[in-house]
């Protein structure tokens, strides 16, 4: 069973603290509210291990957390991640901290050409860890966390370390270290800003008329507004698909329209105003995108380029987009030169 301190307090936070100072290396995973169960996304715990012990920081409950981020940002010690992509982004919205520098165990399984790089397929294949999904989706900002939702938590660093242990050693029997290295050097310097959906993210949205595109902003915005208000998420006032759907036949009563929370209902009278200037108004036109137009001849080096990546990742077992991404293959094409590969790109390609 695995053992570990739970902190709650700026006291034990500072005094915890002290113990990982001296660490090389930490195992770090977040749990958050995702937009499933309140309104926003948020950090709930914040789980580290060390080769031997384990805590569980509900961030939830301290206000200073600069010991912990303190540590987050100390650049001599090596920070675990498994998926660096969403805990990083979240970490910069919520505390304007990116952990670095960092591992990261998922792109380390990509590198092995491995078909399933989900944590809990990882540690059943290299350390025989069966890891429950029963409390995936449970709402981690229940307090107090019952016992099985901190012993599920604690598991998810707990072996992280030994996983990256063995992880580095099948990338070395593979000659492919450098090539993760070189990629983490890489995420390094990435921009992880969180980015909300917005309106123009929804699907049609570029065949809507000006005055529709209003009645979406304005719709979206409502539903906004209430599932703030009401502390629930957006999804549960209203869905994407029913907005597109009143996009095209607008309701002619929303007291009576189904499927929504009450409080839509409710402001009935207050939604049907802003529909109603929506489409009597000017409309919104599209933001400008100013795109370079490709020649026939960079139109066929970018299928040439694909094709010969798409190729090239079959043999090697590896993601196509890790091989060459679209925007690289894009920038070759455009240049005519490989600036925007890495050195082990140009090496596999031969550029």
């Amino acid at each position: 069973m695995i053992t570990f301190t739970l902190i709650q307090t700026p006291e034990d936070l500072l005094k915890e603290s002290t113990a990982w100072v001296n660490e090389k290396e930490l195992a770090i995973d977040i749990e958050c509210e995702n937009n499933l169960h309140h309104y926003g996304s948020f950090i709930s715990i914040i789980q580290i291990s060390s080769r031997t012990r384990n805590w569980i920081v509900d961030v939830l409950a301290i206000k200073d957390l600069a010991p912990l981020l303190n540590t987050f940002n100390n650049q001599s010690i090596l920070k675990i991640f498994h998926d660096v992509g969403f805990d990083f982004r979240i970490l910069k919205h919520q505390y304007n901290c990116v952990p670095k520098p960092f591992f990261d165990t998922q792109l380390a399984a990509n590198f092995l050409g491995k078909e399933k790089v989900g944590l809990r397929s990882l540690l059943k294949e290299y350390l025989n860890i069966i890891k429950d999904e029963h409390f995936q989706m449970v709402d981690w900002t229940r307090r107090p966390l019952s016992s099985a939702m901190l012993a599920y938590a604690a598991k998810d660093t707990a072996y992280l370390l030994p996983l990256k242990d063995i992880l580095c050693q099948k990338l070395q029997e593979t000659n492919r270290t450098n090539w993760v290295e070189q990629e983490l050097n890489s995420l390094q310097e990435t921009d992880f800003t969180y980015h909300e959906q917005t309106h123009l993210d929804l699907p049609g949205v570029r065949t809507m008329t000006p005055q529709q595109r209003t009645m979406l902003h304005v719709l979206f915005e409502e539903r906004k507004r209430i599932a703030q208000e009401v502390d629930r998420p957006v999804f549960m006032v209203f869905t994407n698909k029913q907005i597109v759907q009143w996009i095209q036949n607008p309701p002619r009563d929303w007291k009576t329209v189904p499927q929504v929370h009450p409080r839509v209902k409710h402001n009935a009278e207050h939604i049907t105003a802003l529909v109603k200037n929506a489409l009597n108004g000017k409309g919104e036109m599209l933001p400008f995108q100013k795109r370079q137009r490709l020649t026939p001849q960079q139109l066929i080096k970018i299928k040439e380029l694909t094709d010969n990546r798409n190729l090239l990742a079959k043999k090697l077992s590896l993601p196509c987009h890790l091989l060459l991404n679209k925007d690289q293959i894009r920038d070759i094409a455009v240049t005519g030169n490989w600036n925007s590969a890495r050195p082990w790109q140009r090496e596999v390609f031969r550029a």
